[in-house]
């Protein structure tokens, strides 16, 4: 995690106080041409890395260097030495300079910035896009914070860098704040005092270790910590950890459907779960379970033991037949225990069995755990790896699903395909590496812009597809517009050469007739006629266009 550029970092400040001091060395043997020279390397360096007052008065310095350096030589240096150590001093003190208060500035202000390193002007790390402030985040985003508890905040200027570009302010406290979102905390740096306040879980963190052995995991995963890390984690997979912790906050409630032939008791469940944040649906009939189950999709599904119509060891079964629901969690609920009762709900896949007078948090808490366990397995199944975003397989059953949604409520729905413009070339000038970092930008992009009832996806290559629910092609085109202009402004950088690129867009939009694989095929086509009309605009399918 320490590279050579922070490294590098880490030695600047630590000489800054010597070379100051130099200063005064410069000015009593009157080589005033060596101090003009030293102070400007110095405040090169300042300016770099956002020593902003230090820097300020570092330049008021040069230029009375460089008066001086023209005194000496306008007068053959014929001025004593006493004479111009006058001149020196009336400069230096006709703007405000003293060297003492130099030293001290830089002291200061190097220990500030091991406090405050969020506010610095890093350098750009290499393969990390730039983006313009209102690139980042919409204005009805959330912002998270990030709770940074370390020795050296210096160590992880690149991740600071990195970060800071998507949605998070970075913190640096020396104590345990409660007004963060997430913590990144070396375990060494946690007092005994913050311990309870960790293993409770309220903020998700991730913990620091030096060498990532077992006993650090261990100690690690006793204290709470939600991730591990340690110096030798890539800071992208650093910063996927605190997506997964605050993209989970923006997610919409776990959905469990309940089946009890009691609607009382459907009702009992339903309520005391709604009261923990999760959506309900309950139900006493077989088939508008399995109804449900297909419109709903929950992440967990509650089955009584004991049903007259059909029991629920029997609806598990019915279930488990279909693949889609391989992986949807089942848990039983039966008022008296017997073996066979277990046995029978292991048999059929149940995940779990519950009694009826099991405690109510635990009841909230196991249902919670296995339908966060849930989505985040179907996550990996469902997302591409390199950007996060739903897979080809995925945003195309979006695409039918929502499809069959608009048809039933007759509402207005678009599609969106988007190709990255002239892609090849980038992979041929600068590498794969950095063609995988454009696609990540414009990925991260996309998927912070869109609600989540919006699904993103890479649909393959430099390809990417939108599907969004209750939007007109208006509202479409308007959108991605902005993003276009957005995308464009972006930099990356490649060997600190800076470059810049464009994407072009294809929009279709659902009538009432179209099936998925037509809507597809005319975004398709609009996305065509970007490209063959010169890149780096947003067009409409032709049957939108005709029929306007």
């Amino acid at each position: 995690m320490m590279n050579k550029i922070t490294a590098l970092r880490r030695r600047f400040f630590t000489k800054l106080p010597t070379e100051i001091n130099l200063i005064g060395d410069f000015i009593e043997e009157r080589a005033y041409k060596e101090l003009r020279e030293h102070v400007h390397r110095i405040k090169g360096g300042c300016a770099i890395l956002g020593l902003r007052e230090l820097f300020t008065q570092l330049n008021i310095l040069e230029q009375i260097a460089l008066e001086l350096e023209r005194c000496l030589e306008l007068d053959d240096g014929e001025h004593t030495g006493q004479e111009s150590q006058i001149d020196v001093q009336k400069l230096l003190s006709s703007n405000t300079i003293e060297l003492p208060k130099l030293v001290n500035a830089a002291s200061y202000r190097i220990e500030l910035l091991k406090k405050e390193m969020a506010s610095i002007l890093l350098l750009e790390a290499s393969f990390k896009p730039t983006l313009n402030k209102r690139t980042q985040v919409s204005s009805t985003q959330k912002e998270f914070k990030v709770l940074f508890l370390c020795q050296d905040p210096g160590q992880y200027l690149e991740l600071v860098d990195l970060i800071s570009l998507f949605r998070y302010t970075v913190i640096f406290r020396e104590e345990l704040s409660k007004d963060c979102d997430v913590g990144f905390i070396e375990l060494d740096q946690i007092k005994e005092k913050d311990k309870s306040d960790l293993v409770s879980g309220k903020m998700p963190w991730v913990a620091i270790g030096k060498q990532g052995t077992l006993a650090e995991r261990l100690e690690a995963v006793r204290l709470g910590a939600q991730g591990f890390v340690d110096y030798n984690t890539d800071e992208t997979q650093i910063l996927k950890l605190f997506d997964r912790f605050c993209k989970s906050m923006e997610e919409e409630p776990y959905r469990i459907l309940i089946y009890d032939d009691d609607l009382v008791v459907c009702e009992y469940f339903a309520l005391h779960l709604q009261r923990a944040g999760m959506k309900t649906k309950s139900t006493s009939s077989p088939k508008e379970l399995l109804d449900k189950l297909s419109e709903w999709g929950p992440d967990l599904v509650m089955l009584d033991v004991h049903t007259p119509i059909c029991t629920g060891v029997e609806l598990a079964g019915v279930i488990r037949q279909q693949d889609e629901y391989l992986g949807t969690p089942i848990v039983f609920i039966s008022s008296t225990y017997t073996e066979d009762v277990e046995f029978d709900a292991i048999r059929v896949g149940g995940d779990e069995i519950l009694y009826k007078s099991t405690r109510l948090d635990h009841l909230i808490d196991m249902v919670q755990s296995r339908a966060e366990r849930a989505r985040k397995i179907r996550a990996l199944s469902e997302k591409d790896s390199l950007t996060g975003l739903l897979n080809h397989t995925r945003i195309k059953a979006r695409l039918a699903t929502e499809v069959n949604r608009a048809s039933r409520m007759r509402s207005s729905l678009s599609f969106v395909m988007i190709d990255i413009d002239n892609f090849k070339s980038i992979n041929d000038s600068y590498g794969h590496l950095v063609g995988d970092q454009v696609i990540q930008g414009l990925a991260r992009l996309l998927n912070d812009r869109f609600r989540l009832s919006d699904a993103v996806g890479r649909y393959g290559g430099e390809e990417f597809a939108v599907v969004m629910p209750d939007c007109t092609t208006e509202n479409a085109v308007r959108i991605f517009e902005e993003l276009r202009i957005q995308f464009s402004q972006m930099r990356f950088q490649s060997d600190s050469q800076n470059f810049m690129c464009t994407f072009s867009a294809g929009i279709s939009s659902y009538h009432g007739f179209q099936t998925p694989e037509l809507l597809n095929e005319e975004a398709d086509q609009a996305l065509y006629i970007s490209k063959k009309s010169g890149r780096n605009r947003v067009s409409v399918s032709s049957s939108l266009v005709e029929e306007s």
